[in-house]
């Protein structure tokens, strides 16, 4: 049964509600959660950085999706980084991922964005089939990262 999706733009007073649903996506995507680190970049993302969405569903906190702003000259211009997404395992398989993935693609016509990134870890297997079942395109490129050290 498919569940009707409601996304909320989260504002400083919903970080809560955030911060309670991070370490669990943090455990299912195997990375290190660190709350003070989430909470302050949480809140700099909230500032204007991207937006932050609850989802809910059926007046449940369902989960969450965070998009950061993008700039591409191969793409054309701006794009959304969608950093997260996330349904909590009661949720999944009710087309809530469908639904945040449409809602996504219309948050970027209205902002003009011209494209959507997003980065899958090789052990999220139904995560990469949601993406490509709804459009996403495997371009065989690695992502490289760094951490930059601010001096303090």
């Amino acid at each position: 049964m498919t569940v009707q999706p409601r996304f909320h733009r989260a504002e400083l007073e919903d970080l809560p509600l955030l911060l309670e649903l991070l370490p669990e996506y943090y455990a299912i995507d195997r990375l290190p959660y660190q709350a003070d680190v989430a909470e302050a970049a949480l809140t700099e993302l909230i500032r204007g950085e991207g937006e932050a969405y609850l989802i809910l569903a059926g007046g449940e906190l369902a989960g969450h999706m965070l998009l950061t702003r993008l700039f591409s000259v191969e793409y054309g211009g701006h794009g959304w980084l969608l950093d997260e997404l996330y349904l909590r395992q009661e949720f999944r398989g009710q087309g809530l991922g469908g639904a945040a993935l449409a809602f996504l693609e219309a948050r970027a016509r209205e902002t003009g964005a011209r494209y959507i990134e997003l980065q899958v870890t090789p052990h999220n297997e139904a995560a990469a089939r949601l993406y490509l079942r709804h459009g996403f395109q495997d371009f065989g490129r690695r992502v490289l990262s760094r951490t930059v050290t601010q001096p303090h």
